[in-house]
């Protein structure tokens, strides 16, 4: 287990499951949301392609928007301190069997044993539990430290701006530019106004950090 005042050296991040696009919530833009994509290309018209590439992503952004909300920080440190709490309860009521209690317990155990079949006996079971009660102890440091380092990754965001960027890419044939106002960032913060819109969030146009998600869109793509 890291030391009191030891820093953890990296964040935890995001196990979002990935599924195909056969899964995911169905979206069908509307008219105006169309239009408030053309707007970033006038005059050039966007293909029916990139607008199918542009649905996509946002689909695959409303996916891991729910799926992020169910492994926050906080949400992962509840579950896992409540199987911490009931693992140590468990271990402290087994500690606490008579003889007989655990002969009888033990008695299925032996059968099996002489079969040759899989089978785990109280004391290796006490010894493995207590095993891994300080596996969940160290989570729990763990997580009490990430939860005082601040917020996450915008994962979903930032999944999101790579794969707009990507489209915008293939339909022009160039590396979108880090301009503010520009095609790049017009076409995002319509995609996030979709997206929320979907799932009933207010943030959309008005987000602050469409910058920095580009930003680290670019960054990604140039490196692949």
């Amino acid at each position: 287990m890291p030391k009191k005042n030891e820093k953890i050296a990296t964040r935890l991040t995001y196990d979002v499951s990935r599924v195909s696009p056969d899964n995911l919530t169905p979206l069908a833009l509307t008219s105006q949301e169309r239009r408030d994509v053309m707007k970033s290309f006038h005059p050039y018209k966007p293909s029916e392609k990139f607008f199918s590439d542009y649905e996509r992503a946002v689909r695959f952004f409303i996916w891991d928007v729910e799926e992020v909300q169910k492994v926050t920080p906080a949400k992962v440190s509840a579950r896992i301190n409540g199987i911490h709490k009931n693992a140590r309860q468990l271990l402290s009521d087994l500690l606490s069997l008579e003889i007989s209690d655990q002969s009888l317990l033990d008695r299925h155990f032996t059968s099996q044993f002489l079969q040759n079949r899989k089978c785990v006996s109280v004391n290796e079971f006490i010894s493995c539990l207590a095993l891994f009660i300080e596996s969940a102890a160290e989570a729990v440091h763990v997580l009490d430290d990430v939860q005082k380092g601040g917020r996450m990754p915008a994962y979903a965001e930032q999944c999101l701006a790579i794969s707009i960027g990507r489209a915008i890419q293939d339909e022009t044939g160039k590396l979108p530019a880090l301009t503010r106002n520009g095609v790049f960032s017009h076409v995002l913060k319509c995609a996030l106004s979709v997206g929320d819109k979907r799932i009933n969030r207010r943030i959309g146009k008005d987000r602050m950090d469409v910058m920095d998600l580009m930003r680290h869109a670019r960054e990604t793509m140039l490196s692949v």
